[in-house]
């Protein structure tokens, strides 16, 4: 959800037990920038620090930050592969 964490997840998930089962790794990541500078990122819940939105910005000045979508495929994916 909007709100919440990874702590949340693994606390609530209750997918540890089936992941170790069939030999997965669950990984949860914070996909929303922190400290950006950017005017109004805090002010609220939905948007900004936090939010965790998995696509990546497309308008200035989000864009030069926000770009989940890229980070999950073309980084961390990679990175788990190898």
């Amino acid at each position: 959800g909007l709100t919440c964490t990874d702590e949340n997840a693994v606390q609530k998930g209750a997918f540890q037990e089936t992941a170790a089962r069939l030999g997965l790794a669950v990984i949860l990541p914070d996909t929303s920038p922190r400290d950006t500078g950017i005017p109004g990122e805090d002010e609220s819940y939905d948007l900004g620090s936090g939010a965790g939105f998995y696509v990546d910005a497309t308008a200035a000045p989000w864009s030069a930050h926000y770009r989940m979508e890229s980070y999950v495929v073309d980084e961390l994916l990679p990175l788990c592969e190898k």
